[in-house]
C-alpha cells in the first residue's frame, strides 16, 4: 500500500514520487530565470536597452532570491548569500565600469 509520505497520488497513470516533485521545483526556477532572460532579451532587441537595463537589475529578482533560498535553506543560508552579494559587487561594479 502506499502512504501519502511516499506518492502524492495512487492513480496508476499519474504517480508523483517526492524525487519528481524536486525536478518540478527546479523546472520552476529554471522558467523563472528564463523569463527574466527573454524579457530582457526582448526589450534590448527592441530598442529599449533602459527598460532591459532596469528589469535586469530589479531588486525584485534579489528578493525572489533570498526566498527561494529561504524556503529551501533557512535564514543561514540566505546571510551567506548576502554577504557573497555584497562581496562580488565591487568586483562586478569594475566590470561594469570597465564596460
Amino acid at each position: 500500500m502506499l502512504s501519502l509520505t511516499t506518492w502524492r497520488t495512487s492513480i496508476p497513470w499519474i504517480v508523483v514520487c517526492p524525487e519528481v516533485e524536486v525536478e518540478m521545483k527546479y523546472i520552476a526556477y529554471f522558467v523563472i530565470g528564463g523569463t527574466v532572460v527573454s524579457l530582457v532579451t526582448y526589450l534590448a532587441s527592441h530598442s529599449r536597452g533602459l527598460a532591459a537595463a532596469f528589469v535586469a537589475n530589479m531588486p525584485v529578482i534579489t528578493l525572489i532570491t533570498f526566498l527561494i533560498i529561504f524556503f529551501e535553506s533557512g535564514q543561514e543560508a540566505v546571510v551567506s548569500y548576502a554577504k557573497g552579494l555584497v562581496i562580488m559587487l565591487l568586483p562586478w561594479l569594475a566590470y561594469i565600469l570597465s564596460v
